[in-house]
């Protein structure tokens, strides 16, 4: 396994696994008419958009398996809440059900 920053390309590998890790994790928990409404190609809207608008304080990580497909990713940076406590956040991690 290799991790390593995403890149503009991984967009829409992270909005399959985004949508793919919705569906199986919430199943039961949030209605199925809401999961099924979820949109791979809206989500690679919002990752290509995200990952062109990162800045310097947030970053994107993807997990690749030994044949370079990517089956998982982290999106993290500073705490939003302005807890002293804590200098950063994990804002979404998600790895494919299968992996």
């Amino acid at each position: 396994m290799q991790i390593r920053h995403a890149n503009a390309e991984d967009a829409a590998a992270i909005a399959q696994i985004h949508v793919e890790t919705w569906q199986h994790a919430y199943s039961g928990i949030i209605s199925s008419a809401y999961l099924s409404s979820l949109s791979i190609p809206r989500r690679t809207s919002q990752w290509t958009n995200t990952l062109a608008n990162i800045g310097t304080m947030k970053f994107v990580l993807v997990a690749e398996d030994g044949a370079g497909e990517v089956i998982g990713f982290v999106y993290a940076g500073p705490e939003r809440l302005d807890n002293p406590r804590y200098r950063g956040e994990i804002y979404t991690l998600y790895v494919l059900p299968s992996r």
